[in-house]
């Protein structure tokens, strides 16, 4: 899984900088312990992918699925054009719900051409009386997206 995953994201950190970085920060809310991306060749001339978490580098092959799908999924928001349709696959499966409700609305938010970069802390999902997942306001409004709107 995620095979490719890592030469796509040197690629956009190599052309498109600020787009890499907004990919670290949606990472970093949706997943607080990690602090950042690491994406580089080896002495063999593979692409590896890491995380950062804690200051420790935590190979790909090692990360949960959840992880790499969303990886995957936030990837796709720092291309410049935008797929027409993301397909997500049994989305229960190794990502929270709470989780998969975010990404839907940086989605959302992106493709009402928003450029948004993350959520904030304060958009950490919440339950409604009906105890379905919903993310609070925002501090800085983007419409009616959770989303911080880059400037």
């Amino acid at each position: 899984m995620g095979e490719d995953l890592a030469a796509f994201l040197n690629t956009v950190q190599a052309n498109a900088p600020r787009q890499f970085r907004n990919i670290e920060k949606a990472l970093h809310v949706l997943m607080p312990n990690i602090d950042g991306i690491e994406v580089e060749v080896s002495d063999l001339g593979e692409m590896e992918l890491r995380l950062r978490e804690g200051g420790v580098a935590i190979p790909a092959r090692v990360l949960s699925e959840g992880t790499l799908r969303m990886l995957g999924l936030l990837a796709l928001t720092g291309v410049d054009e935008h797929p027409a349709l993301v397909g997500f696959e049994e989305p229960e499966n190794g990502v929270h719900p709470r989780r998969i409700q975010l990404i839907a609305e940086l989605f959302t938010s992106r493709s009402s051409g928003r450029s948004c970069c993350g959520w904030p802390p304060s958009t950490a999902p919440r339950s409604d009386s009906t105890g379905a997942a919903r993310s609070a306001a925002t501090a800085r409004s983007c419409g009616n997206s959770a989303a911080i709107c880059a400037t």
